[in-house]
């Protein structure tokens, strides 16, 4: 193992040296991040932006993407690991129950994470997804990364390709399940919504609705009606309408 270079040979070097500076400490190891799906926190090597994506037949949205190659990644949201470790923070001093004891944090288990994020997507979209595996080689290359930088990051990508297990830590330490991919996207929509909808428009007065009403086609949702929207209000896609009297 110590022949094991970068990213997990650091993290190791960390872990052993841990019991030798505290008496009282837990590894919390966390899985990929949920939240570098959104294309605002995971750039373009992570960030999923399904308003950019290439469009078949103007019908499914193409994504490729470097974690494709583990369909079986059970990413985990922060607030999952947050709650982790609140819960540690706070034990009495005098509770041993999590010293020097090493969790591995997880989200649930997936069969496919690419078809949660699609099935969850189509509910907030009106066009439907695909996600396709993009080598690491690809994606690296796509990036203009210079080779020194790229042979760090490859390996990087590898160790969290390489893990498709999941685990029950998350539920054994805070006594809840962590949040699915599903549940991730439908309860922070923002980053995954069209960017462009049909904006119904009057003008002026008139006698009827259907004389004063004109429909606007490709209209782009500004940035401040993002920032209007409160807790507890949403954005409304209406797909059929009628108007009474």
């Amino acid at each position: 193992k110590n022949s094991v270079a970068g990213y997990p040979s650091i993290h190791r070097e960390v872990e052993e040296e841990l019991p030798n500076i505290f008496t009282r400490y837990a590894i919390l190891r966390p899985n990929v991040f949920l939240q570098v799906l959104d294309p605002s926190q995971g750039g373009k090597l992570f960030g999923i932006d399904l308003n950019t994506a290439k469009n078949n037949n103007h019908e499914t949205t193409i994504i490729r993407h470097v974690l494709a190659a583990n369909p079986n990644l059970a990413m985990i949201d922060c607030d999952d690991i947050a709650s982790c470790a609140k819960k540690i923070l706070l034990s009495p001093e005098d509770d041993d129950h999590y010293r020097g004891r090493k969790y591995e944090l997880t989200g649930p288990a997936t069969t496919s994470w690419m078809e949660e994020l699609k099935k969850a997507a189509s509910i907030i979209r009106p066009s439907s997804s695909s996600i396709e595996e993009l080598s690491i080689d690809t994606c690296l290359d796509s990036l203009g990364m210079p080779m020194k930088s790229k042979e760090l990051v490859e390996s990087f990508l590898s160790t969290l390709i390489s893990y498709k297990k999941s685990t029950d830590h998350v539920k054994q330490i805070t006594g809840k399940s962590p949040k699915s991919i599903s549940e991730f996207i439908l309860s922070n929509p923002r980053p995954f919504l069209p960017k462009k909808y049909s904006r119904l428009i009057a003008t002026s007065k008139a006698s009827s609705f259907r004389e004063a009403a004109t429909v606007k086609d490709e209209c782009s949702l500004l940035e401040d009606e993002y920032d209007r929207l409160q807790d507890g209000e949403l954005l409304i896609r209406v797909q059929v309408a009628g108007v009474n009297g």
